[in-house]
This record gives structure tokens, sequence and C-alpha cells, in this order.
């Protein structure tokens, strides 16, 4: 039996950086600034969401595709976590950890994706 993608860690792990991520472009320092606000906050939901819609797939293709998407939104979140601290939008100290939180989801999806690809004696390179 499948478990749920609410069961995977990393799922979990990204669900709680997307709420960390809305919650911190609250802050005044965003309050003119929307375009980024509104990048950071669809960066942060678009990994959990990946995540869920890759592994609803029917295929592995399909499947890891998503979860390779899911990875690319967690570094273009991390990127904006850095250039929000160096702007002064985020402390350093928030950025830094926000920016931690991403790299450790992105390290996580890629173990999900090797997992993936392993149990089903795939190679990422035919995936035609």
């Amino acid at each position: 039996m499948k478990i749920a993608v609410e069961d995977l860690i990393v799922w979990q792990k990204s669900m709680n950086l997307a709420v960390r991520i809305h919650g911190a472009v609250l802050s005044q320092a965003f309050e003119y600034d929307w375009d980024f606000r509104s990048q950071m906050r669809r960066a942060s939901t678009s990994v959990p969401f990946n995540l869920s819609e890759g592994y609803e797939k029917g295929t592995l293709r399909d499947t890891v595709k998503f979860y390779y998407i899911a990875k690319g939104s967690a570094g273009e979140l991390r990127t904006q976590c850095v250039l929000a601290g160096r702007i002064g939008y985020l402390s350093k100290e928030e950025a830094m950890a926000l920016s931690g939180e991403c790299t450790e989801v992105a390290r996580m999806i890629m173990g999900l994706i090797r997992s993936t690809t392993e149990r089903a004696n795939f190679q990422p390179n035919k995936m035609r």
C-alpha cells in the first residue's frame, strides 16, 4: 500500500517552509515590493505543490519530472531568501535560516528522486 504524500518528511518540511515564508514576507520591509513578495510566496508553495503532483502522477517519468521542478523551486527560493537578506527585507539571521531550510529541502528532494528511480531500476537519462 502506497503511503500518502503528506506522510513524506520532505513534504512536511516543504509545507512548514512555505508557511514560514508566507509569514516572513508580511513584514513591513516587503510592504511596497509586491512583486518580490508574490514571487517568494509562489516559489515557496511550488515546492510542496509539485511534490504532491509528482507523487500522484501515473508514470515514473512524470513523477521524477515534478520532483525536479520542486527541487528547482527550492533553489529559486533559496536565492530569493539570500537576496531578501542582502537588501534588508529579512534580517541576515532569518535569511540564513530560511536559506538553510531551502538547502535541506532540496537535498531531501534529491534523495527522493534517487530512491524513486533506484526502486524502479530507472535511469533519468533514459526518460524518453
